[in-house]
């Protein structure tokens, strides 16, 4: 093999590897925390973790190229949700998943604060709607 072979060899493993590191976040972490301080039921795969309770809904999505390799973090009312596009209070996005954990630990009641001023004006806009 020549030098530039062995080049490209290096190469391609160091992608490979890269991109296996991404592959199957176990999320136990931010499972946990979902859990505790949220109290949600969780459905997950291998890049998401969907959870919801009564009152929010939320994903966390891995990194990948489309999030430019960060974590996202999304909250929505349950009442208000209809797809992301349409119902999105909150959106975050963080290099690691111990980012991720320490914002859902830290910020819990200043989440809930935000969407309860989402509903609020999701609500402002259907009786504005209803009036006219």
């Amino acid at each position: 093999m020549n030098e530039l072979q062995q080049e490209i060899m290096e190469q391609l493993t160091e992608v490979t590897d890269w991109v296996n590191s991404r592959k199957g976040f176990k999320m136990d972490k931010l499972k946990k925390i979902l859990k505790q301080v949220f109290g949600v039921e969780l459905d997950t795969d291998n890049e998401t973790i969907h959870f919801h309770n009564n009152i929010i809904t939320g994903l966390i999505c891995s990194p990948h190229n489309g999030s430019d390799h960060k974590w996202i973090v999304r909250f929505s009312t349950v009442a208000a949700f209809d797809r992301w596009a349409n119902s999105l209070a909150i959106q975050e996005c963080f290099d690691t998943e111990e980012d991720v954990v320490k914002y859902l630990k830290e910020n819990e009641v200043s989440i809930y604060k935000q969407l309860l001023e989402y509903i609020s004006e999701e609500y402002d806009d259907l009786e504005k709607c209803a009036n006219t």
